[in-house]
């Protein structure tokens, strides 16, 4: 599930992108569709390949703890994404917006990796930082938002693809020992 909404997630972060850089078009929309119809089949193909895996004994206080854990951990991250794009905002900083949440998105994968006990979680969250800050330092003004949001969506993109790798891996493994 997780990757179907980091799958998403990078594809809004291109289509910001795209219209920011004046570049959204039919083609380029139907690109980006492509691409995120390819990695939700995928996604939808490993969830229904690992649900027919026999089950282990589930915790359902930790399963609590989790959820309890990811509410609180999103309820934060866009309270300070609204706090920072108002604030930002009011003060004519618009062009920083997207470096500003793409930090904050990074910041967020943290505490995710923790309680998801899921490390690729701890590279995509130190990625997206130093991205955030990366951008801030150097690039320009007036390509700052197209360029943040490219980036953070293939950051995103990448992490999808690296998790569906590991997961095929591993179900394969789990199959050929079964």
């Amino acid at each position: 599930m997780g990757v179907g909404v980091i799958s998403v997630f990078g594809a809004l972060w291109f289509l910001f992108g795209l219209a920011a850089g004046q570049t959204l078009s039919a083609t380029t929309g139907a690109l980006l569709g492509g691409g995120l119809l390819a990695l939700v089949v995928l996604a939808l193909t490993l969830s229904r390949r690992a649900a027919a895996l026999p089950r282990s004994e589930a915790d359902p206080e930790r399963a609590r703890q989790v959820g309890r854990g990811f509410g609180r951990v999103n309820a934060l991250q866009w309270v300070a994404i609204t706090v920072t794009a108002i604030v930002l905002g009011r003060l004519h900083l618009d062009a920083y917006i997207p470096a500003a949440v793409t930090l904050i998105v990074g910041l967020h994968f943290f505490p995710l990796g923790r309680l998801f006990r899921y490390p690729q979680h701890y590279i995509t969250g130190t990625v997206l930082v130093v991205w955030a800050v990366d951008c801030l330092a150097f690039v320009p003004r007036e390509t700052l938002q197209s360029t943040t949001a490219f980036g953070t969506g293939a950051i995103l993109w990448v992490s999808s693809v690296v998790t569906l790798v590991r997961s095929f891996r591993l179900l394969a493994r789990r199959h050929v020992n079964a």
